[in-house]
């Protein structure tokens, strides 16, 4: 349930409140004496409504103060009005109370059902794009074709702003860089062949078989420092994915993806890149073996 700030509670019926006592000054004699006290019940109802039953309560202490100094004429015929007005007063605290309650779970619920219908929808969203490149990737028959569906389709699908895309060479178990878009010229002359004497980041990658995941701007530091404090032109990432490209734990080359602002990777976003990552993986095999 939503909580309403301590300011807000307590601001809304005293101002409620202040505004039927300017009425009262400014009015004068021309209001009875009766009639303003019904309306400070008018605080007391939109105090409830909008901040809960407690506000509505500090409108009621509000107003019977009001009320004693402004509009007592009788002490004695005054007094009994006055707790009528109390008791009317509190009795509308908790009706209100629970009003505000109701109507912030429905504003709760109203919220959640909206969440899950995004969920829904980028689920679908998600689906179809993967069902596309899966599609792509599968007539894909050269590494140049691979590459371009990985970059083009991959990174459109995942919204990246970076892409590096590395085959398994056999004669020499290096990492070949054959698609990318996105990166530093200066970062790019760094990263076009990573071989296993480097003992770079991404080739302990490729070796570990886990994918690894930055979110924000230190976890990129602390993966790859040389890299992430290079000196470049343009914009860099600061947020990444580094991916090992297998097939039945061979691996066959290395999928990275880049982006400007740092962001979190979701379980289902997760998901939907380890399976890319497995469609991208067999579309390399199935390349290399038509070279």
């Amino acid at each position: 349930m939503r909580r309403v700030s301590a300011g807000r509670r307590y601001a809304l019926p005293l101002a409620s409140v202040a505004l039927i006592c300017l009425l009262k000054w400014l009015g004068g004699d021309a209001l009875s004496h009766n009639a303003p006290l019904r309306f400070l019940l008018a605080p007391v109802i939109v105090s409830g409504w909008l901040a809960g039953g407690l506000s509505a309560v500090v409108a009621t202490a509000a107003s019977l103060i009001a009320g004693w100094f402004l509009f007592v004429t009788d002490p004695v015929g005054s007094t009994v009005n006055l707790l009528s007005f109390t008791s009317q007063a509190l009795i509308l605290s908790a009706i209100m109370g629970s009003m505000f309650r109701a109507r912030a779970q429905l504003l709760e619920a109203n919220e959640h059902k909206a969440e899950l219908l995004r969920q829904s929808e980028e689920s679908s969203r998600r689906l179809e794009a993967l069902s596309e490149l899966g599609a792509s990737l599968s007539v894909a028959l050269t590494h140049e074709d691979v590459a371009r569906v990985v970059v083009e389709q991959g990174m459109r699908a995942l919204g990246a702003d970076t892409c590096t895309l590395y085959r398994g060479r056999k004669r020499d178990a290096s990492l070949e860089l054959i698609g990318e878009r996105g990166v530093a010229p200066r970062v790019l002359e760094r990263i076009k062949r990573i071989t296993p004497e480097s003992n770079s980041p991404p080739w302990l990658v490729l070796d570990s078989g886990k994918t690894i995941w930055a979110e924000t701007e230190q976890e990129y530091l602390a993966f790859y420092p040389e890299l992430a404090q290079l000196a470049a032109d343009g914009p860099r990432a600061r947020a990444f994915f580094c991916a090992p490209l297998l097939v039945e734990n061979q691996p066959r080359g290395l999928l990275g993806m880049g982006f400007y602002a740092e962001r979190k990777f979701s379980t289902e976003e997760r998901a939907f890149i380890e399976t890319f990552c497995r469609h991208c993986a067999q579309a390399l095999l199935r390349a290399e073996r038509l070279d």
